[in-house]
């Protein structure tokens, strides 16, 4: 393609296709190792974490019910270990969104940079040379 005196090979622009594969590749990695490797393993703890939380607040509720502790003291045993694997859910759950979110930002980042760039390419290195109607007959 060539425009105002400058003039870019077609293999430039078939390198810039290349390169939209190369960054959709890594995208697609990158969202497989974080948005579904890496994330599914936190999602594991995270259900532990919730399943560990329901029986603290559970085991709580029934010594509130029986009237072995008063709900109002926040300083017993029982409601010591119910906030804190309440709070140890809420860090699992904020880790397992922290990847699934990272994986697929990059994914959509290289999506979005990937499509521009290759279609660019494909369009401009698509184009016929053009002939410029110049005689060069001197």
């Amino acid at each position: 393609m060539s425009g105002h005196g400058n003039d870019v090979a077609n293999s430039i622009w078939l390198r810039a296709i290349m390169m939209a594969g190369l960054i959709l590749t890594i995208g697609v990695a990158g969202f497989a190792v974080l948005g579904v490797g890496i994330a599914d393993q936190k999602h594991h703890t995270w259900e532990d974490e919730h399943h560990h939380y329901d029986d603290a607040k559970e085991e709580w509720q029934e010594a509130v019910a029986a009237g072995t502790i008063s709900g109002e003291d926040h300083d017993t045993e029982l409601y010591i270990a119910k906030e804190e694997a309440h709070n140890d859910e809420v860090a699992a759950h904020l880790s397992y969104l922290t990847y699934r979110v990272a994986g697929m930002t990059m994914l959509f980042l290289t999506v979005g940079y990937a499509s521009f760039i290759g279609l660019g390419g494909f369009l401009n290195a698509s184009k016929p040379k053009g002939d410029d109607h110049h005689d060069d007959h001197g």
